[in-house]
């Protein structure tokens, strides 16, 4: 894929959003929308930055990874539907 295309800015990788809704640390392309998790995704443009990306998010310990799946938490479809539901009866 090519991460520069002006598409990539409308991205919205859910499948990076179970795995943290999970605990799981994600390791990922430059995709915008994962830039505002921090920590909990580490954003790889290289072979290199890969492989020390996923080493470090292989050491986080089980008991962390409860804070990482706070980080999602509320990005629900129940919250989104309730969200779309305000912008419908707004109109």
């Amino acid at each position: 894929y090519d991460l520069s295309h002006a598409r990539m800015e409308s991205v919205n990788p859910v499948k990076a959003k179970e795995l943290l809704a999970a605990g799981v640390p994600v390791v990922a392309s430059p995709v915008p929308e994962l830039a505002a998790y921090g920590e909990v995704v580490r954003l790889c443009d290289s072979d290199e930055a890969w492989l020390a990306a996923l080493e470090r998010q292989l050491k986080i310990p089980l008991e962390a990874r409860s804070l990482i799946s706070q980080r999602v938490a509320g990005e629900d479809w129940k919250r989104k539907v309730a969200d779309i539901r305000r912008v419908v009866e707004a109109v």
